[in-house]
C-alpha cells in the first residue's frame, strides 16, 4: 500500500525526551523507554479501560440473562427448573 504525504520529524521530542535528533536519527535508547503514559488520548481514539469495555455490553430487558456493568459479570439466572 503506498503512502503520500508521509513526513518525518526531525527534533522530535516527547516532553523532555528526544526521540529524532535534528539530524533525523532515531534516538533507540529514548524510545525503549517510553510507553501508552507517554501518549495523550486522542479524541477519537481511546484507551481501552475496562469500565469503557463494561459499558458497551448490555442485555435484553425481561430475559434469564442479568448483566453487572460494574463487576462486568454475566449471571444466568433459572432456565427450565435449574440454577446455574
Amino acid at each position: 500500500m503506498a503512502t503520500s504525504n508521509f513526513v518525518i520529524e526531525y527534533g522530535l521530542s516527547v516532553g523532555s525526551t528526544e526521540i529524532i535528533t535534528s539530524a533525523g536519527k532515531l534516538v533507540a535508547a529514548a524510545v525503549s523507554t517510553l510507553d501508552s503514559d507517554d501518549l495523550s488520548e486522542g479524541s477519537t481514539n481511546l484507551f481501552f479501560t475496562n469500565a469503557r469495555g463494561r459499558a458497551a455490553l448490555s442485555v435484553a430487558a425481561g430475559g434469564d440473562l442479568a448483566y453487572n456493568s460494574g463487576t462486568g459479570v454475566f449471571t444466568l439466572a433459572t432456565v427450565n427448573g435449574g440454577t446455574f
